[in-house]
C-alpha cells in the first residue's frame, strides 16, 4: 500500500517543519525581548541551536557539517563589524541560527529580507525623527577619529578600534531591533516558500 520512500518523505517533511517551528519560536522570543528590553538572551539562542541540532540528529541528517560550517562562517564573517559595535553579538547569533536551520537559499533569503526590513525601518526613523543630518555628521566624525587613531597606533592596533555605537552616549533612539527584523524576514520567507 505505502512504499518506503513515501514514509521517508513524511519523516523528512516533519523533520524540516519541526526545525522551522523551533526557529520561529526562538526568533519570536528574541524579537519580543529585543523590542521590550533591547537585549536578546544568549541562553535563548544557545537553546535554539541545541534544539535544532537535536532535531537534525534525530532526523538522521547525515549532513550536519554544512549547517555548522555555514553558520560558524557567518559568525566569523561578521565579527569585525561586531568589534566596532555596529551590530550586536546576539543579532549575529540569531542570524547564524537561521543559517544553521536553513543553510540554503531560503536561509539567505530570510537574512536578505530581514536586512531590507531593517534598512526600511532605519530610513523611516531617520526621516521622521529629523536626525538624519546629525547621524551623518556623527558618522563623519567617527571616521575622522578612526583614521586619526589608526595613523597613530597602526591600522589593526587595539587603540584604533572603538565602538561606533554606545548606549550610554547614543541612547536607543538610533538602534534598529534587528532580532524583530530577523523574525519577520524569516516568517515572510517561510510563508512564501510554503505557498
Amino acid at each position: 500500500m505505502f512504499s518506503v520512500p513515501f514514509f521517508q518523505g513524511i519523516v523528512q517533511t516533519v523533520h524540516t517543519n519541526l526545525q522551522e517551528l523551533i526557529l520561529l519560536l526562538v526568533l519570536l522570543f528574541a524579537a519580543l525581548s529585543d523590542l521590550g528590553e533591547r537585549r536578546v538572551s544568549n541562553k535563548l539562542l544557545l537553546r535554539g541551536f541545541a534544539a535544532i541540532f537535536l532535531v537534525k540528529l534525530a532526523g538522521g541528517s547525515e549532513l550536519l557539517l554544512r549547517p555548522l560550517v555555514v553558520s560558524l562562517g557567518f559568525i566569523f564573517l561578521l565579527l569585525p563589524i561586531h568589534r566596532f559595535r555596529m551590530i550586536g553579538g546576539a543579532d549575529i547569533k540569531a542570524a547564524a541560527l537561521i543559517l544553521f536551520c536553513r543553510p540554503d537559499a531560503l536561509g539567505a533569503g530570510s537574512l536578505f529580507t530581514a536586512l531590507l526590513l531593517g534598512a526600511v525601518y532605519s530610513l523611516y526613523k531617520l526621516g521622521t525623527e529629523a536626525e538624519c543630518a546629525g547621524r551623518f555628521r556623527y558618522l563623519r566624525e567617527y571616521v575622522k577619529a578612526y583614521v586619526k587613531r589608526a595613523a597613530c597606533s597602526g591600522l589593526l592596533g587595539d587603540h584604533a578600534v572603538f565602538p561606533y555605537y554606545s548606549s550610554a552616549r547614543d541612547g536607543y533612539r538610533a538602534t534598529v531591533p534587528l532580532a524583530a527584523c530577523l523574525f519577520s524576514g524569516t516568517a515572510i520567507c517561510l510563508l512564501l516558500a510554503s505557498l
